[in-house]
Protein backbone atom coordinates (compact mmCIF):
# COMPACT_ATOMS: atom_id res chain seq x y z
CA UNK A 1 0.00 0.00 0.00
CA UNK A 2 1.65 3.36 -1.31
CA UNK A 3 -1.01 5.84 -0.14
CA UNK A 4 -1.79 6.92 3.24
CA UNK A 5 -4.68 4.85 4.54
CA UNK A 6 -7.97 6.64 4.19
CA UNK A 7 -10.61 7.60 7.77
CA UNK A 8 -13.05 4.82 6.74
CA UNK A 9 -10.21 2.40 5.95
CA UNK A 10 -9.30 2.85 9.56
CA UNK A 11 -12.39 3.06 10.84
CA UNK A 12 -13.53 -0.47 9.14
CA UNK A 13 -10.29 -1.74 10.87
CA UNK A 14 -11.44 -0.88 13.89
CA UNK A 15 -14.77 -2.33 14.02
CA UNK A 16 -13.37 -5.38 12.11
CA UNK A 17 -15.17 -5.21 8.77
CA UNK A 18 -11.93 -5.15 6.46
CA UNK A 19 -11.48 -8.89 4.53
CA UNK A 20 -8.39 -10.69 5.57
CA UNK A 21 -5.84 -8.99 2.90
CA UNK A 22 -7.10 -5.71 3.22
CA UNK A 23 -6.39 -6.39 6.80
CA UNK A 24 -3.09 -7.05 6.48
CA UNK A 25 -2.25 -4.38 4.14
CA UNK A 26 -3.24 -1.63 6.26
CA UNK A 27 -1.70 -2.91 9.23
CA UNK A 28 1.51 -3.72 7.56
CA UNK A 29 1.23 0.44 6.38
CA UNK A 30 0.55 1.79 9.80
CA UNK A 31 3.70 -0.82 11.35
CA UNK A 32 5.73 1.46 8.45
CA UNK A 33 4.01 4.85 8.34
CA UNK A 34 3.82 7.47 11.66
CA UNK A 35 1.66 9.71 10.63
CA UNK A 36 -1.00 6.52 9.95
CA UNK A 37 0.18 5.05 12.79
CA UNK A 38 -0.85 7.75 15.60
CA UNK A 39 -4.05 8.29 13.51
CA UNK A 40 -5.24 4.75 14.07
CA UNK A 41 -3.84 5.04 17.67
CA UNK A 42 -6.65 8.20 18.39
CA UNK A 43 -8.79 5.95 16.63
CA UNK A 44 -8.22 2.93 18.91
CA UNK A 45 -8.52 5.07 21.90
CA UNK A 46 -12.17 6.74 20.89
CA UNK A 47 -13.69 3.43 20.32
CA UNK A 48 -12.34 2.33 23.38
CA UNK A 49 -13.50 5.35 25.27
CA UNK A 50 -16.63 4.90 23.61
CA UNK A 51 -17.27 1.13 24.33
CA UNK A 52 -16.66 2.25 28.00
CA UNK A 53 -19.42 4.52 28.20
CA UNK A 54 -22.82 3.08 29.31
CA UNK A 55 -25.24 2.95 26.41
CA UNK A 56 -27.81 5.52 25.57
CA UNK A 57 -31.17 4.03 25.17
CA UNK A 58 -33.21 6.31 22.58
CA UNK A 59 -36.68 5.65 21.00
CA UNK A 60 -38.65 6.11 18.12
CA UNK A 61 -40.54 8.44 21.37
CA UNK A 62 -37.40 10.42 22.01
CA UNK A 63 -37.04 11.62 18.46
CA UNK A 64 -40.43 12.61 18.01
CA UNK A 65 -40.38 14.95 20.86
CA UNK A 66 -36.98 16.52 19.56
CA UNK A 67 -38.59 16.96 16.50
CA UNK A 68 -42.24 18.49 17.70
CA UNK A 69 -39.82 20.54 19.44
CA UNK A 70 -37.62 21.68 16.72
CA UNK A 71 -41.46 22.31 14.90
CA UNK A 72 -42.87 24.43 17.72
CA UNK A 73 -39.46 26.49 17.73
CA UNK A 74 -39.42 27.16 13.76
CA UNK A 75 -43.50 28.70 14.29
CA UNK A 76 -42.26 31.45 16.89
CA UNK A 77 -40.68 34.24 15.39
CA UNK A 78 -36.94 35.10 16.59
CA UNK A 79 -37.53 38.44 18.50
CA UNK A 80 -33.92 38.78 18.92
CA UNK A 81 -33.01 41.51 15.85
CA UNK A 82 -35.97 43.41 16.47
CA UNK A 83 -35.39 43.96 20.00
CA UNK A 84 -31.84 44.91 19.24
CA UNK A 85 -33.45 47.16 16.97
CA UNK A 86 -35.90 48.80 18.87
CA UNK A 87 -32.92 48.69 21.91
CA UNK A 88 -30.76 51.00 19.16
CA UNK A 89 -33.22 53.30 18.29
CA UNK A 90 -33.55 53.77 22.14
CA UNK A 91 -30.05 54.85 23.18
CA UNK A 92 -30.45 57.59 19.90
CA UNK A 93 -33.15 58.76 21.30
CA UNK A 94 -31.79 59.10 24.96
CA UNK A 95 -28.27 60.41 22.94
CA UNK A 96 -30.47 63.16 20.82
CA UNK A 97 -32.54 63.77 24.51
CA UNK A 98 -29.08 64.64 26.05
CA UNK A 99 -27.82 67.46 23.72
CA UNK A 100 -29.55 69.41 25.06
CA UNK A 101 -29.10 69.00 28.36
CA UNK A 102 -25.36 69.21 27.56
CA UNK A 103 -26.20 72.75 26.30
CA UNK A 104 -28.07 73.98 29.03
CA UNK A 105 -25.72 72.79 31.49
CA UNK A 106 -23.01 74.42 29.18
CA UNK A 107 -25.04 77.81 29.37
CA UNK A 108 -25.93 77.40 32.89
CA UNK A 109 -22.07 76.97 33.82
CA UNK A 110 -20.69 79.85 31.33
CA UNK A 111 -23.42 82.56 32.55
CA UNK A 112 -22.01 81.27 36.60
CA UNK A 113 -18.64 81.45 35.78
CA UNK A 114 -18.81 84.86 34.41
CA UNK A 115 -20.95 85.84 37.28
CA UNK A 116 -18.04 84.83 39.39
CA UNK A 117 -15.19 86.30 37.27
CA UNK A 118 -17.17 90.02 37.37
CA UNK A 119 -17.15 90.03 40.98
CA UNK A 120 -14.20 88.60 41.71
CA UNK A 121 -12.61 91.13 39.47
CA UNK A 122 -14.35 94.02 40.97
CA UNK A 123 -14.16 93.15 44.98
CA UNK A 124 -10.42 91.38 44.71
CA UNK A 125 -8.87 93.70 41.52
CA UNK A 126 -7.40 90.46 40.73
CA UNK A 127 -5.99 90.79 36.97
CA UNK A 128 -8.53 90.02 34.35
CA UNK A 129 -6.27 87.20 33.14
CA UNK A 130 -6.60 85.01 36.08
CA UNK A 131 -10.21 85.58 36.97
CA UNK A 132 -10.32 84.29 33.03
CA UNK A 133 -8.73 81.19 33.53
CA UNK A 134 -10.81 80.35 37.08
CA UNK A 135 -13.85 81.14 35.01
CA UNK A 136 -12.72 78.85 31.97
CA UNK A 137 -11.65 76.10 34.72
CA UNK A 138 -14.87 76.56 36.23
CA UNK A 139 -17.00 76.54 32.84
CA UNK A 140 -14.97 73.24 32.04
CA UNK A 141 -16.04 72.04 35.35
CA UNK A 142 -20.00 72.84 34.58
CA UNK A 143 -19.97 71.68 31.24
CA UNK A 144 -18.86 68.35 32.52
CA UNK A 145 -20.59 67.83 35.90
CA UNK A 146 -23.40 69.58 35.60
CA UNK A 147 -25.63 67.37 33.09
CA UNK A 148 -24.23 64.32 35.40
CA UNK A 149 -25.79 65.52 38.81
CA UNK A 150 -28.77 65.57 36.79
CA UNK A 151 -28.97 62.08 35.69
CA UNK A 152 -27.64 61.03 39.00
Amino acid sequence: MSAHVSDQQLSLLADGELSLVARAAVLDHIGTCPSCAQRHDVLVDLVATLRLEPRVEWSAADTSAVLERRREMAGKPDRALPLAVVLAAVAVGLAALSLPLIEAGARVGLRLSSTAAAVISHQLGLSIVVVAVVALLSAIAAVVTLPLTRWR
